[in-house]
């Protein structure tokens, strides 16, 4: 059986999408044949039976070109292959470009999505696909009979605690992973390190790795910067560049609290990552409220609200919480990513389902 893939990026060094690498190469044991299209092609490490083929031109960024692109290799792939399926990897709207073709060729749809976030495309691609997914109820609000909730795709084998020496370090390490957006309320979490400061009992350091992403992106990376300096944070503050995939363990483990503010509220795979590595968390995402608050000790780890001064008092009493209470809140956590979350089980429902289509 071959399967096409519609794909924003193929790259393993890309620092938010480098996870897509992962997954394809995963899926391409249950397969002949696996067609990817893809907007960006970046370092590719895929397995032989896996084709790519980019999308934009590195000469040009005209849309037109990008769409032509997209016609033409779909074309050529569905000409001269037996396609069975096609899998919309958070592409709704290449979906709905590819949908004459898939229609006139018999090709099956389905749609993976995970974002709280619904638009006209959303709904059309959600109508027109044969089924869609997503890994959490939350990340997906729009009504459908053809719907499942899957679960996310988290690497156990990637992300997980190495030898814990954080919990008694001097120096508190408070982590944020992910790209420079105002979605992801960074502003909000920079009050509450502000407030932070005034308690003198922890000493911490909080670092920031993520890029920038388009004008609007860069703007707000400079609103940051000037908060910081205006309020002498710099020696609390570091920006660091967003990492590659495969080295994102080694922070995790090295970090006493990783926190996220995100208003997607989709599951957010830093937030998995980070609990399968067996690190503290912090968010206020909606997706997380459930799996949080089901516990006495765990519900600590989930905000109410983006209260600056709320915020800093949660991450004071993680911080401070004994030993004893952080391995508990850690061990639920990795329980947790095995057992609902996990890349291995992602992938055997996905080709399921693909191969059910």
């Amino acid at each position: 059986m071959k399967i096409i893939i519609l794909n924003l990026a193929t790259d393993i060094d890309d620092t938010v999408l480098g996870f897509t690498t992962e997954w394809i190469n995963e899926l391409s044991h249950y397969f002949d044949h696996i067609y990817v299209l893809s907007m960006k092609v970046g370092k590719l490490e895929v397995n032989n039976n896996i084709s790519v083929f980019p999308l934009k031109e590195k000469s040009s960024n005209s849309k037109i070109t990008l769409l032509v692109n997209f016609y033409k290799n779909l074309f050529y792939i569905t000409r001269n292959n037996n396609i069975s399926a096609c899998f919309a990897h958070m592409t709704p709207k290449q979906l709905l470009f590819a949908f004459p073709i898939l229609k006139i060729n018999k090709i099956k749809s389905l749609l993976w999505y995970e974002h709280s976030k619904v638009n006209l495309i959303l709904r059309f691609s959600s109508f027109i696909c044969d089924k869609s997914v997503s890994a959490s109820s939350s990340g997906f609000n729009i009504k459908s009979n053809k719907h499942l909730i899957t679960g996310h795709g988290i690497n156990n084998k990637l992300f997980y605690p190495k030898k814990k020496i954080s919990f008694r370090k001097k120096i508190k390490e408070i982590v944020y992973v992910g790209r420079i957006s105002k979605i992801k309320n960074i502003h909000i979490l920079l009050y509450a390190i502000n407030n932070l400061v005034k308690f003198e009992e922890i000493n911490f350091k909080f670092s920031i790795y993520g890029d920038t992403l388009g004008l609007n992106s860069k703007a707000y990376f400079l609103e940051l910067n000037d908060y910081i300096k205006s309020n002498k944070l710099e020696k609390y503050v570091f920006f660091k560049k967003g990492l590659n995939h495969k080295d994102l363990n080694s922070i995790y483990n090295n970090a006493d609290l990783i926190i996220s503010l995100s208003s997607t509220n989709s599951l957010d795979k830093v937030l998995l990552e980070a609990m399968s590595a067996g690190t503290l968390i912090l968010t206020s995402n909606i997706a997380f409220r459930d799996i949080l608050l089901k516990d006495k000790y765990s519900k600590d780890c989930f905000l109410n609200n983006l209260d600056p001064i709320d915020i800093s008092k949660k991450i004071r009493k993680l911080l401070n919480s004994k030993n004893e209470k952080k391995s508990y809140i850690t061990k639920l956590n990795i329980k947790f990513v095995k057992r609902h979350h996990s890349l291995n089980k992602l992938i055997k429902k996905l080709q399921k389902i693909l191969k059910s289509l």
